[in-house]
């Protein structure tokens, strides 16, 4: 019988290997054509549909123009798509489903959106390898204007589509080597003889009985003189006479007076007594015999359980699904508090610092539209304008990417998104050389460089861990010592008024460089242009309007911009500026001038505000940097 199922559980573990063995892929198709609307002009492979099958899937998209496939979190693609006419394959009993939604006929090029994780395209047909993660989807399109790719296949490696031919070897070859023993175990039982026991009790006195006979003292392995083991008296016959003995122990008269009587009696008793305790004896060497063939079994059997039990244990699990681990960890941005991971975002600076330095080369303001906006953009465009005329205008300072020592990130996935990043600075040690905002408006639109801090303030204040993020404070807030919509308004005030403005007690001005600096410009201004010329100087809001972000300790960080204004016109209804700066003349073709000048230098500044109304706020960084001239 253990042979049978010895052999049994082999021939279904090693068919299960070969002619029973499933296929290698597992592969679903889709037509979106015929199954949904074959104008939209973009297609969405749910989580749900990409994680149905254990491993990673491979995505085959076949169309007659050129095909884009881009994946990222799903909430992302969803923002993406918004109300664009599109597709959605989704997985319905194991198998693929399409519906559609939205009207928007043409979007976008989607190629190269920041909120995609990995994107690939290529002509007539494409060929995508994604992890199988249910917060992740998968976006497909060709460019915007022309209807996606319609047909869409999808495979999964079949992983682990046997799971029990290695315990049906095992439990197939410890059957096997069960069996074996078993036989072997037989074989020597059945050639060993019964051994002789030394029987107590009744016995030791039948063979004392004897040996005073014979004059040899029995045991259970003794040899005679001649070297020869005594032959054991045979069993007395049924119909052989047996000599008895009277109750009252006394002997018949009969028997008595004959002659040898008494020899004879005692010979009987003798040779009764011995076959009686060798009966007991074969009995128990039975019994003994029985009990060491059940044993061996009863072991050998438990011996067998407990090694399929040990081999079975000891085999291969089952390699884990992407889909399950994934679930036990953040896997991609969707699981995080964050809406970009610091990796993905380094990609999205050095884009940012490629950009600028292009454009710094070409002094190219167009080159800045897809990666500036705000202030940022308007210092770099002056600068180009005013290079452009004057050869020997300081160089703007450049947007590097690394090494970035402080990335921030908003919290939540809403839009706008915020992001702060520092780049290290390798003359103080753990001090950001550049602090830079960017913003992302909307799910369409790329992260765009906001702010440029060039000058920051050591000690930079705590901040947030990267993995939780800051909350964005909105402009009206209460919960700051001063709203972050007023802040820039507040701290012009300070710059035009100095000691005497009444919101000179908000800031710390003792401590504030940079307002001691710009006002000591104003005033040695002045003091050149003397009787000829007078100077005035106001601060508008710049380009940028305020962000909020909180610090570890709940403060707010504050970025402001402020276009700090110079008008210079002649003191006299018809008089003259002269001696005008080299840049001027350069910018307005004049080394003089009787209508006058304007100046426009943008600002950019960040504060630490305080939530308690009773601490004052100070200045972290600021960036100074001429925006424009132009005669008036």
């Amino acid at each position: 019988m253990l042979f049978a199922i010895a052999a049994l559980a082999l021939i279904v573990g090693f068919g299960q290997q070969t002619i029973w063995r499933p296929p290698a892929e597992i592969v679903e198709s889709v037509d979106t054509a015929t199954q949904g609307t074959a104008s939209a002009p973009v297609a969405v492979i749910d989580g749900s549909a990409l994680a149905q099958h254990d491993g990673k899937a491979t995505v085959v998209v076949t169309g007659p123009q050129r095909v884009f496939a881009a994946a990222g979190p799903s909430s992302d693609v969803d923002a993406w798509v918004a109300d664009a006419s599109v597709n959605r394959i989704t997985a319905a009993d194991r198998d693929l489903g399409v519906t559609t939604g939205g009207t928007e006929q043409t979007v976008p090029n989607p190629a190269g959106s920041d909120l995609w994780t990995t994107e690939q395209s290529a002509d007539g047909q494409l060929r995508l390898e994604v992890d199988s993660v249910q917060t992740s989807s998968l976006l497909i399109a060709s460019d915007g204007e022309h209807p996606a790719p319609t047909e869409i296949s999808i495979s999964w490696p079949n992983v682990n589509p046997t799971p029990w031919v290695r315990p049906l070897q095992i439990i197939g070859y410890v059957l096997l080597l069960g069996g074996f023993v078993l036989l072997l175990i037989d074989r020597i039982a059945n050639r060993r003889g019964p051994r002789r026991r030394t029987h107590r009790g009744k016995r030791l006195a039948s063979e004392d009985t004897k040996s005073l006979k014979s004059g040899v003292v029995p045991g259970d392995d003794y040899e005679t003189e001649a070297g020869k083991a005594p032959v054991a008296p045979n069993k007395p016959s049924s119909d052989e006479p047996s000599a008895t003995k009277p109750a009252d122990g006394s002997r018949p008269d009969a028997e008595a007076s004959k002659p040898g009587a008494a020899s004879g009696a005692a010979k009987d008793a003798t040779s009764k007594e011995t076959a009686t305790a060798e009966k007991g004896a074969n009995s128990r060497s039975s019994l003994g015999r029985s009990s060491l063939g059940k044993r061996p079994l009863r072991g050998l059997f438990v011996f067998g359980v407990a090694g399929v039990l040990a081999l079975t244990g000891c085999t291969q699990p089952d390699q884990a699904s992407p889909s399950s681990a994934s679930s036990e960890a953040p896997a991609d941005s969707d699981q995080s508090a964050t809406p970009v991971l610091k990796a993905h975002f380094q990609t999205i600076l050095d884009q940012v610092a490629t950009t600028a330095s292009q454009a710094d080369a070409a002094l190219d303001p167009n080159m800045l539209n897809g990666r500036f906006t705000g202030e940022a953009l308007a210092a770099r465009q002056g600068y180009y304008a005013i290079k452009s005329k004057f050869a020997d205008e300081p160089a703007i300072d450049p947007i590097v990417s690394s090494p970035m020592n402080v990335f921030l990130p908003q919290s939540g996935k809403d839009f706008p998104r915020t992001v702060l990043v520092g780049v290290q600075d390798d003359q103080a040690e753990g001090q950001p050389k550049r602090l830079l905002l960017l913003q992302q408006e909307t799910a369409r639109d790329n992260y765009k460089l906001k702010t440029v801090i060039n000058n920051p303030i050591p000690p930079i204040p705590d901040l947030p861990s990267e993995l939780v993020g800051s909350q964005v404070i909105p402009n009206d807030s209460s919960d700051l010592a001063i709203a972050p919509g007023v802040v820039g308004e507040h701290y012009a005030d300070l710059l035009a008024n100095g000691d005497s403005s009444q919101f000179a007690a908000q800031f710390d001005i003792a401590n504030d460089q940079y307002l001691q600096r710009r006002r000591e410009k104003v005033t040695q201004q002045r003091e050149n242009l003397g009787q000829d010329g007078q100077l005035n100087v106001t601060y508008p809001p710049g380009a940028s309007a305020p962000v909020a972000l909180t610090t570890a300790d709940g403060d707010g960080l504050v970025f402001v911009s402020v276009n700090e204004t110079w008008e210079v016109k002649p003191a006299k209804e018809n008089g003259v500026i002269k001696d005008l700066t080299a840049a001027d003349s350069a910018v307005i073709g004049s080394n003089e001038t009787s209508k006058g000048l304007q100046r426009v230098y943008s600002t950019m500044l960040v504060f630490r505000v305080p939530k308690d109304a009773t601490q004052k706020a100070t200045l972290v960084g600021y960036t100074w940097q001429q925006e424009s001239i132009k005669e008036l």
